[in-house]
């Protein structure tokens, strides 16, 4: 027997016991189907292939047929995907309120690994590939595009089929901590160069702060290379 997470009768319903004389009650197929069509309304994905199913509820439960369109509604916030409410509600003579319990998988191509991958491996194309997968239960995140992770590193093992997430991977540092590094600034239409030693690690693009061996003095520069480091002056 499914477990309805609230339910709130404001008139109207019962758990009946026996037969009640004459009495029409609301098809719980069509309670269900309310509920269900507002989780697809919200679930408009292009490319992706939406599951939604509404939890069934007490055969017990007996509900006053409503004499207007039943109404649903979001209790809560909710991304409306994996399991949630969806509030029912008749706002007729006989008016209740229902709360229905909804299962929603979103199926859609997400970036896994194409075989088992050591930590430190540097990702290609070939270390990748696509499967479908249900987005609602991937609660650390995913990729969808390999371009996100082809040319960066792994930060832990991975085995066969293993779904990547942001933060299982990196930008390959180019400069670590401590190494030497060259200094690249432009002055005056002309291009400088410097040795310096990098005080923090960085990845193509980062700034990192070095210090410049000759003078002694710190400075920020963006990483463009291996070992090399541009500075405006």
């Amino acid at each position: 027997m499914t477990w309805l997470l609230s339910i709130g009768l404001l008139a109207g319903g019962l758990f009946g016991t026996g037969v009640e004389a004459a009495a029409t009650f609301e098809d719980h197929r069509r309670i269900r189907a309310v509920a269900e069509d507002l989780a697809r309304q919200q679930n408009q994905r292009p490319g992706g292939k939406v599951q939604i199913k509404a939890a069934n509820l007490d055969p017990r439960l007996r509900l006053a047929r409503c004499d207007t369109a039943l109404e649903a509604f979001l209790p809560h916030r909710w991304q409306v995907q994996g399991r949630g409410t969806v509030g029912v509600r008749c706002t007729g003579q006989q008016p209740w309120v229902l709360y229905v319990s909804v299962n929603v998988s979103i199926y859609d191509q997400v970036v896994v690994s194409a075989h088992p991958l050591p930590r430190g491996t540097r990702l290609s194309r070939a270390d990748l590939s696509l499967e479908q997968r249900d987005l609602a239960r991937l609660v650390g995140g995913y990729l969808q595009d390999p371009q996100q992770a082809i040319g960066k590193v792994l930060l832990r093992p991975v085995g066969l089929g293993s779904v990547l997430t942001p933060t299982s991977v990196e930008s390959e540092r180019l400069i670590r901590r401590g190494d030497r590094v060259q200094i690249v600034a432009s002055l005056r239409g002309m291009e400088v160069r410097m040795i310096g030693k990098a005080l923090n690690d960085g990845a193509a693009g980062d700034r990192v702060q070095v210090r410049n061996l000759s003078t002694k003095r710190i400075i920020e520069g963006t990483v463009t290379n291996k070992g090399r480091v541009r500075v405006q002056l």
